[in-house]
């Protein structure tokens, strides 16, 4: 038999479209949550940096390791809370670990786990020193 004439188009258009829109939407989406997790990480980093400086500034003359990571975790803890929000909205969560500590390797002295939160994004580094 030759090939039938759609006489009503209108419905396969529409299928065609919402199917094509769903598509788009969902990438839209993924590349929406690829940006977040870039802003995420950045805030992470943000928190392994403001540990260093904290370390180097108020830290420093520390005499053992142990009395160092005392004094990181100290100082961290008399921050308020406005110090661990960056200005576009991200936030970071810092813990400090001894040798040997919740992962942290035998041979360091101190390791450092930051947490970047943006929106649903979340992002986690870890360093050691």
């Amino acid at each position: 038999s030759p090939v039938e004439v759609i006489k009503n188009p209108l419905p396969l258009l529409l299928s065609l479209a919402l199917g094509i829109s769903a598509i788009l939407l969902s990438q839209i989406q993924i590349l929406r949550g690829v940006g977040y997790s870039v802003i995420a990480f950045a805030a992470a980093e943000t928190g392994i940096e403001r540990v260093l400086e904290i370390d180097a500034s108020s830290c420093a003359s520390s005499e053992t390791t142990a009395a160092r990571i005392t004094c990181i975790r100290d100082t961290l803890a008399a921050l308020p809370g406005s110090e661990f929000q960056l200005s576009n909205g991200a936030t970071f969560q810092v813990t400090v670990e001894a040798a040997n500590e919740g992962g942290c390797p035998i041979n360091k002295n101190y390791c450092v786990r930051s947490t970047g939160l943006y929106l649903e994004a979340r992002r986690s580094i870890r360093a050691g020193r």
